[in-house]
């Protein structure tokens, strides 16, 4: 899948369901997201489409669930809102928290809106650097640190990500539990932990 935030594996993408399913936006079968209009996380987009007219008896699965395709995704036919560290993004745009003053590069959150959410326990944040959001590139403990260090020093990689949850030591680090990401402009890493 091309997501520019997102480069985890697609096992961590929220809602995306292990099999293909008819999308109940073009009608196709494919890889799908399951959509929950009742979650704030979610809009759809597309000015043509309303979601209480969708046909869930044609091409639709027994449950009448309604389906969303990476490809009406990426199309903006619908849009996931997402929390971020400085404020959030959702249906009207970029909204700063206060204090925050901050110009994103163009095309920013648009193409946020169009990538999708990832798992959390307790809910999350997308994370920004140099006036851009960063790559989500996944959940880390030990294990994902070592693998990704480009010197097989986990622990220095460690301790170079700025991490926006201290406290955390790297002895006391098990498991997954740090959610990564990478600024694509110099490729700064920062986090947050979770736990449940």
């Amino acid at each position: 899948m091309n997501f520019r935030y997102f480069l985890a594996p697609e096992h961590l993408m929220e809602n995306l369901q292990d099999s293909v399913c008819w999308c109940s936006l073009c009608g196709l079968e494919k890889q799908c997201f399951l959509l929950n209009f009742n979650n704030a996380d979610l809009f759809v987009a597309s000015s043509e489409i309303d979601i209480n007219d969708l046909d869930l008896t044609k091409k639709s699965d027994p449950s009448l669930r309604r389906y969303g395709c990476c490809d009406c995704l990426r199309a903006g036919r619908f849009l996931f809102c997402h929390e971020i560290d400085i404020g959030r993004v959702d249906s009207n745009g970029f909204t700063p928290d206060e204090g925050q003053e901050i110009k994103l590069v163009a095309g920013a959150v648009d193409e946020l809106l169009r990538t999708p959410l990832f798992y959390t326990w307790q809910g999350g944040w997308w994370l920004t650097h140099c006036n851009d959001f960063m790559a989500y590139l996944g959940e880390w403990g030990q294990e994902g640190f070592n693998t990704f260090a480009i010197d097989g020093d986990g622990q220095n990689l460690f301790e170079q990500t700025e991490q926006l949850t201290p406290g955390e030591q790297w002895a006391e680090l098990r498991g997954d539990g740090f959610y990564i990401f990478k600024c694509l402009h110099c490729d700064k890493m920062r986090s947050f932990s979770d736990c449940d």
